[in-house]
């Protein structure tokens, strides 16, 4: 078929947006935990939140806010930063 050829450019692009999404996890799951606070839905803000920590590198400063975020909620951290 004509298609054919977009089927490796495709492969590539989305290789390159699933290691995009990876990159952001962190930041996107920090954002979610905003977006669910503005909301009340705390319990799911927490969830986010501790993702966040969890998708974040421990050398990120992010990390800080996210933790600030997360124990102004009521939630802890199991994994030191």
């Amino acid at each position: 078929p004509a298609c054919c050829w977009m089927k490796k450019p495709m492969t590539r692009v989305s290789s390159f947006c699933l290691h995009l999404s990876h990159q952001f996890a962190g930041l996107v799951a920090d954002r979610r935990g905003d977006l669910l606070f503005a909301q009340n839905k705390i319990e799911d803000a927490r969830a986010a939140y501790q993702l966040a920590l969890e998708k974040t590198e421990a050398k990120n400063p992010a990390r800080q806010l996210i933790q600030l975020k997360l124990d102004a909620i009521g939630g802890s951290s199991t994994q030191a930063g």
